[in-house]
């Protein structure tokens, strides 16, 4: 079948301006609906070729393999129910979390305080991949606010789940889905959960001469029932010099947010930290820092013999680099370092485990996968 006969058949669907092609079979389209969505699956099935969902950005990735769909859903970004008395938004998967961030502030309402960073993605690709970093400590995984939702399965089949309290009804697809890479379907539309933004905004930081104290602190709060949306240490390497510093981002009650502020500002004079005012703070947090995403992870137990590998990592390098332990709670901390951090030789893998399985189909996933999708239409990167 010829190239543009594959491009007609997809524009017949979605529209021939949102159909683009390469010489290889390679197509991406752009629906807009979930109905489009499923056209474009059972397209492809009649026309057998894979399919690769697409997130934020408008792009063909180089793939040495032909006749591929890469569905984007970024024109899948509308906000379709706001519910202000049962606080849930829904809205298409494609819209970004900054997006959705916008239109709910607006009526003074947000879904919680994730990582910045996390929200540049759709809020389909946050429930898709599920990563030890984006989370926040009072809230959970992003996943935790998502109520309901509606998917394509690679059969082209929609599923819809409702919103309302847990019952007893079999397994639950929002668990299926997250995490799952998109390998079982095509997220199209999340109901959330909201909550009023805070009276107050508790933005508050401490340095310190050791990782080791930096972490000693903000266990000391967070086991004082402490409740902040952000814990963060930052360990960075300039010209010789390492500085450690504990940030604390809090968006609450007045009462809540203070008791947050004299939990964290007691845990770290405990621990040799010293207050940053609020304009090192602010000099700290505009610092050019490299983008690094959460590369492993670590229980609590090994949160002690991690500091010291990190530390002598720090100070055996040659270059100015970034370490960045992010997602501090009880179960333990995510760690995001710089790329130019060499870590052949250290002994990370001792006292940590990656945050992301070079192939994470287990033996759930893989017959998961079978059931769904028997030809193995969808594939991922």
């Amino acid at each position: 079948m010829t190239n543009r006969t594959i491009v007609q058949r997809f524009a017949s669907i979605v529209g021939i301006e949102h159909v683009s092609s390469k010489d290889n079979n390679c197509i991406t389209v752009y629906p807009s609906s979930t109905s489009q969505v499923s056209s474009v699956l059972q397209a492809a099935q009649q026309l057998k070729m894979k399919v690769l969902p697409v997130g934020k950005e408008r792009y063909q990735p180089d793939f040495s393999m032909d006749s591929i769909v890469f569905v984007s859903i970024v024109r899948m970004n509308e906000v379709t129910r706001l519910d202000e008395e049962s606080m849930v938004v829904t809205a298409q998967a494609g819209i970004t979390g900054q997006e959705l961030k916008k239109v709910l502030k607006n009526r003074n309402l947000t879904i919680g305080n994730f990582p910045e960073a996390m929200l540049e993605s759709t809020i389909g690709g946050m429930l898709a991949v599920r990563t030890s970093g984006k989370a926040n400590p009072r809230l959970g995984f992003f996943e935790n606010s998502i109520l309901a939702l509606t998917s394509v399965l690679p059969s082209s089949h929609v599923i819809r789940t409702k919103v309302m309290p847990p019952h007893s009804s079999g397994p639950d697809p929002r668990a299926i889905f997250s995490g799952s890479m998109g390998r079982f379907g095509i997220v199209t539309s999340l109901s959330l959960r909201m909550r009023r933004i805070g009276e107050t905004e508790l933005k508050v930081g401490f340095k310190f001469k050791r990782l080791q104290d930096a972490v000693h602190a903000a266990y000391l709060a967070l086991h004082e029932e402490s409740t902040p949306d952000l814990v963060e240490i930052w360990s960075i390497k300039r010209d010789e010099s390492i500085e450690h510093v504990l940030i604390v981002e809090s968006d609450h009650l007045t009462d809540i947010a203070s008791c947050d502020r004299d939990l964290f500002v007691s845990a770290s004079q405990a621990s040799d930290g010293m207050l940053l005012t609020d304009h090192e703070l602010q000099e700290f947090k505009a610092r050019p820092k490299e983008v690094m995403e959460p590369s492993l992870y670590t229980r609590p137990h090994k949160l002690s013999e991690l500091c010291d590998v990190l530390q002598r990592l720090l100070e055996s390098s040659d270059n100015d680099c970034n370490i960045r332990l992010g997602r501090i709670d009880e179960e333990g901390a995510s760690i995001s370092l710089s790329a130019n951090l060499d870590i052949d030789s250290s002994p990370l893998d001792e006292v940590s485990f990656p945050a992301m399985s070079d192939d994470p189909m287990d033996e759930y996933t893989k017959l998961l996968r079978k059931e769904l999708d028997p030809s193995e239409i969808i594939i991922h990167l």
